[in-house]
């Protein structure tokens, strides 16, 4: 095909009667193969530097994905760390509630003993009174009536 494009487009070459020199043809030869060689030499070195980068940009990559994954451990553990002191700190607030609604307690149950000889009594510490016996029952973290709902769930799952 190139030879019927190069007929086409240029003249043929002339015969000529002169006798061509073999070494002039072994010495462009020569040139022209050590210029391809050259050429390959350059494209072997392209490919070799483009393959080294490919391999540091693969270690980079590497090395990223390592701290990704050390940075996602740590923040599971941080979670993990807050999630517990959320869970203590609502315990200490819980235990200092209580400790409050007993020292109220303890402080109306002392003013009706005190109160008790003059048969007054006052229907504010009465209330208070009736309202922590109920918490007890309903509280949501400790009381029963919270436990049975829960025991009640769990047989209904079971049933199904």
């Amino acid at each position: 095909m190139f030879s019927s494009i190069w007929y086409k487009h240029s003249k043929p070459p002339r015969q000529s009667a002169e006798r061509v020199d073999p070494e002039i043809v072994h010495h462009e030869f020569k040139m022209h193969l050590m210029n391809y060689l050259s050429v390959l030499q350059d494209m072997h070195a392209n490919i070799n530097d483009l393959s080294e980068e490919i391999q540091e940009t693969q270690r980079r990559k590497r090395d990223l994905r390592a701290e990704v994954y050390e940075i996602r451990k740590k923040h599971g553990e941080v979670g993990t760390q807050l999630s517990s002191l959320r869970q203590s700190y609502s315990d200490s607030k819980y235990n200092h509630e209580q400790f409050i609604k007993n020292a109220d307690q303890l402080r109306i149950l002392k003013e009706r003993t005190k109160g008790e000889g003059q048969n007054t009594i006052d229907l504010h510490s009465v209330v208070e009174l009736q309202v922590a016996a109920v918490n007890k029952l309903v509280n949501p973290v400790s009381g029963i009536y919270s436990k049975l709902r829960m025991i009640n769930n769990q047989l209904e799952n079971r049933r199904n």
